[in-house]
């Protein structure tokens, strides 16, 4: 009965979730078969995650956000959460065709996920790029020394082995999460983001020759995405 009840608020929450979100109508066609499969599946490639329709539609809305910061940008931008990574590697495995098409109905374009082991000083750019991005799709200043809500879902989430970001004193820090999806080890300040805003006041690009999240285990986010 507990289960039940427990369950049930689960995926109210989870609807609530798709029905605030900005992409509402982009998740109404996601498969339907996608949250099953990742249920299934993500855990064996991501140890410790959760597996409720909750944390799936946030992370799936994380996801959005993200190809949308592609898209506006038109660079490549690295994604900051390990949560958002688990379902576009679901969907890549169950169907990368119907990914494909979602992607190019939605967001215009296919979005390629490039490994970070592949990317090499691109990762420093694309992540300058994806947090002046994101701070632009929510109405604000590119170089504003906030935490974007893509940047902040990993460590809302409790996601094991995630992403924390924090802004102390105007700058925006980052560190693993442990395998309960609590910050562990010292905070390490990116270059990049202070860079990026920089750049972003200068010539208005949301890009530039900046470093990325590195240092302490923290090499910043998951897959990325972009030409």
């Amino acid at each position: 009965m507990i289960n039940k009840l427990m369950d049930s608020i689960d995926q109210v929450r989870a609807l609530r979730v798709r029905h605030m979100s900005r992409y509402w109508k982009a998740t109404a066609v996601i498969p339907a078969s996608l949250f099953p499969y990742w249920q299934r599946t993500a855990q064996f490639e991501f140890k410790g995650i959760p597996q409720d329709a909750f944390f799936f539609a946030r992370a799936t809305e994380g996801l959005l956000t993200f190809f949308d910061c592609v898209r506006t940008s038109g660079k490549r931008c690295l994604l900051p959460s390990i949560a958002a990574d688990s379902v576009w590697h679901a969907w890549a495995r169950m169907d990368a065709r119907s990914l494909d098409a979602f992607c190019i109905q939605h967001f215009g374009r296919t979005i390629a996920h490039v490994d970070q082991a592949e990317m090499g000083p691109d990762m420093e750019n694309a992540l300058a790029t994806c947090i002046a991005t994101a701070r632009q799709l929510r109405g604000g200043d590119p170089s504003a020394p906030i935490v974007p809500r893509l940047f902040a879902l990993d460590g809302s989430l409790f996601m094991p082995g995630g992403y924390g970001y924090r802004l102390v004193q105007g700058q925006v820090g980052c560190r693993r999460l442990d395998q309960h999806g609590r910050p562990e080890g010292a905070l390490f300040y990116p270059v990049g983001m202070t860079a990026a805003v920089d750049l972003t006041r200068r010539d208005g690009s949301s890009c530039g020759a900046v470093a990325g999240c590195g240092g302490d285990g923290c090499d910043g986010g998951g897959g990325c995405g972009g030409d």
